[in-house]
């Protein structure tokens, strides 16, 4: 050896985009204090930057060292130690140092060594050695030594490696020592927040990078890679760039044996050691899913389950596609129907279901699914249901008449209203009509179910107003009830409003007319009728009532609706009957209450959606009692989970209220324009009456008054037509904008101002007045 390779010793620069990520920052504190540190995590997760700029906030000496295949020799690993340590603490100029260690042998390395830990009780700062790429090394004698050698580093020197994955040491014995901390994956993804603060400068490029984040789990590479993409064809080559990273980078680590396991289990979205045993046909899942796992290669445990493994999602697509190279198509299509098999026993219908479609295997595809097709549509997989009826029609394979039902159910359950009309149409025109007649004759509930899916699709069309009394009594008196296999499964109708005036069933056309808005149904309990729409029904009902300022007849029909919700266990119904109910301990002042009720509903709710909507009520409610820093805390706990530019109205209004708060009037006006002329063109009049109140109220702190008017009357002109008079009473500042609206009213001569009557004008001041005395 002649000479130390200065590449090997350079710390390399931090980068001018890197960020300290929101995981990182809780073990950063940990990962000072210890004397051994391993960083371990798979390729592109950021191990490198991290240490780079994490160690240059250190005050000490830092040490550096890449190592790769060619340090696996001994004397050599430990002279690059000696150099890279001796010139962090400049104990030697660099050109002696060197000559030093070019023929050096094992005892004058030692000797080197132990004049360093003599010296390192005098020094003034203590060094940090930071070995980087360790996972190169895999000599053993050269680990043992280096076991051996950490065992025994003085007081003045701590280690850090940074590795694809943890070394064969015993952690155990060092952790009796001294302190040593792990820093994996988990720590260095990336977070909501990390990417929102990586792309401050680029909010353009948020929409674009939230896909790749879902896929990338937060891998740093692939998205850096998708940040530096300007174009389609570039993001593609970014997609090609990092399925090469993944199989370049790992593959030629594995051996034959561990290759074959990883592409045979690469079709299964979550592996346990049965499902890999029976697919693999031996007994040695358990030991590849273990030593896959110790070694960083993109699987993990999944903690919500015992011993349920799952690949990185890219990962399993490279994975999947070296398959296709490696294999003949045959052999894939074998072991999907193999997997078909495995899964059917061990009773999980939906995933074989899935393996026999991709395996093609249409026949006992298409048997499963008319044997539990009623269960699966049950436990609410109608995405997935449809997705494999549409495998049969994209391979021209026609459906079974009773599987074409369930498709029409599904797509219904999916607010898929045209396609489901589509199927069913198809199903009875005349050149079907003979196969109909005979299906109908060894099917007796096919008319029945046929009938029912018909009566929804007219239903949800019409608003569910003027035509749902009709249509429900000629279900009765068909006798739906008891002979439809269909009647008893719910149909979720409402996957995304946080209120159901907003929903087709609740909506009211700005052309409607006030007969429209009365309901043929009468009040029932849902406790005496199985139908799921009844729970809906009720709940428009309350939310009308609530408008009109009607409270006690609004709680009657609400608790119906929030039985209803619970029994069919529908978020849909859920989440706006808990917001109802808040709204109306509210207009009763009882401000504790509907914190209370707001609570309940997050417990209820496990899904983050959903949960958003009721963390920007909270803020609302925070905002009534003028609390607003609890409620800017209540609105960031929503922002973490929702991109900007994916808000919904209901969330934009709460943050239009903030901003008023806060003062910044320009802003919330230009987002509460922007969300009324939305609610105008889709008739949405709850949201565009709110809107419109806030846009006056807007131009009111601005002194603008003659605008202010105008956007009041607007929103009047609505609100006594549908008579909503409480969005009005609700909002504390009414008293105050309506005396303003009647100065410019009386002023204004040249406006025409006879769409609102003063007679209305003087109901809603009264209201108001006895809002304030209550």
């Amino acid at each position: 050896m002649t000479t130390l390779l200065a590449s090997k010793l350079r710390k390399p620069t931090v980068r001018d985009e890197w960020i300290s990520g929101e995981n990182m920052i809780a073990v950063q504190h940990e990962a000072v204090q210890s004397k051994v540190l391993f960083i371990t995590a798979p390729t592109g997760y950021g191990k490198t930057t991290f240490l780079t700029s994490w160690s240059g906030n250190l005050n000490e000496n830092v040490a550096w060292l890449t190592v790769d295949e060619t340090d696996n020799d001994a004397d050599q690993f430990f002279r690059y130690i000696i150099y890279t340590v001796y010139s962090a603490c400049n104990l030697l100029p660099q050109e002696k140092l060197q000559l030093k260690l070019v023929n050096a042998d094992r005892n004058e390395l030692n000797t080197m060594w132990n004049f360093y830990k003599e010296l390192g009780s005098v020094m003034t700062k203590r060094v940090r050695l930071i070995i980087d790429d360790f996972h190169h090394i895999t000599a053993p004698e050269l680990l043992e030594m280096i076991q051996y050698f950490v065992m025994d580093l003085p007081e003045s020197l701590k280690i850090c490696f940074a590795s694809r994955h943890l070394p064969p040491f015993t952690l155990a014995l060092w952790q009796s020592l001294f302190t040593v901390t792990e820093v994996k994956m988990q720590q260095l993804r990336f977070t909501v927040v990390d990417m929102k603060k990586y792309l401050k400068n680029q909010p353009e490029q948020q929409q674009l990078v939230w896909q790749e984040f879902v896929q990338t789990e937060g891998w740093p590479a692939a998205l850096r890679n998708v940040v530096q993409s300007q174009n389609t064809y570039d993001l593609q080559h970014s997609g090609r760039y990092t399925m090469n990273v993944l199989m370049n980078d790992l593959w030629g680590e594995f051996s034959s044996s561990a290759q074959h396991f990883l592409l045979t289990t690469s079709i299964l979205y979550t592996m346990d050691q049965r499902i890999c045993d029976a697919l693999l046909g031996n007994n040695e899942s358990l030991v590849h899913l273990k030593n896959l796992e110790e070694k960083g290669f993109f699987i993990e445990m999944d903690t919500q389950k015992n011993a349920c493994y799952r690949y990185h999602p890219l990962f399993s697509i490279a994975l999947q596609q070296k398959l296709q190279q490696t294999y003949s198509k045959e052999f894939v299509l074998e072991l999907h129907k193999k997997a078909a098999g495995v899964y059917f026993q061990q009773g999980d219908i939906v995933r074989a279901i899935t393996h026999a479609l991709i395996g093609k295997a249409y026949p006992l595809a298409s048997t499963w699914m008319m044997n539990h097709g009623v269960d699966i549509i049950k436990s609410r997989e109608t995405s997935t249901f449809i997705s494999w009826c549409r495998e049969f029609e994209e391979a021209h394979i026609p459906l079974a008449l009773d599987l074409q039902l369930l498709y029409a159910f599904s797509l219904l359950s999916e607010h898929q209203i045209d396609a489901a009309d589509l199927v069913t149409s198809k199903m009875t025109t005349q050149e079907n009509r003979k196969e109909w007649n005979a299906f109908t004759s060894r099917s007796p509930s096919a008319p029945y179910d046929y009938f029912l899916i018909k009566s929804y699709i007219t239903i949800i069309r019409m608003g569910g107003v003027t035509e749902v009394g009709e249509w429900l009594q000629k279900g009765f008196d068909f006798n739906v009830e008891k002979r439809s296999k269909l009647y008893l499964l719910p149909l979720q109708f409402n996957k995304t409003e946080p209120t159901l005036s907003r929903t087709p069933l609740g909506s009211r056309k700005m052309s409607a007319t006030p007969e429209h808005q009365k309901y043929l149904l009468e009040k029932q309990s849902c406790q005496a009728n199985k139908l799921s729409i009844i729970g809906y029904y009720h709940g428009i009902q309350a939310e009308t009532l609530y408008m009109k300022g009607l409270m006690k007849e609004s709680r009657e029909h609400q608790v119906e609706a929030l039985l209803s919700a619970h029994h069919f266990q529908d978020p849909g119904l859920l989440i706006p009957m808990y917001v109802l109910s808040c709204k109306l301990h509210m207009a009763n002042g009882e401000m504790e209450n509907a914190h209370g009720t707001l609570q309940s509903a997050l417990f209820y709710t496990e899904d983050s959606y959903w949960k958003d909507f009721l963390y920007a009520f909270e803020a609302f409610i925070y905002l009534k009692q003028s609390c607003l820093e609890e409620a800017e805390i209540s609105y960031l706990k929503l922002k973490e989970d929702f991109v900007d530019n994916l808000q919904h109205p209901f969330v934009t209004l709460v943050d239009v209220r903030l901003l008023l708060q806060k003062g910044q009037w320009g802003e919330a006006l230009k987002k509460v324009v922007h969300v009324k002329i939305e609610a105008l063109q889709e008739g949405q009049i709850e949201t565009f009456i709110e809107a419109t109140i806030l846009e006056s109220l807007c131009y009111a702190y601005q002194e603008h008054w003659l605008e202010m008017a105008h956007s009041l009357h607007e929103a009047m002109v609505y609100s006594k037509e549908y008579e909503y008079a409480q969005l009005f009473i609700k909002e504390e500042t009414i008293g105050s904008l309506l005396k303003e609206y009647v100065r410019v009213r009386k002023q204004q001569h040249d406006v025409n101002w006879m769409h609102v009557p003063y007679f209305y004008v003087d109901r809603l001041v009264q209201a108001t007045n006895n809002r304030i005395l209550s």
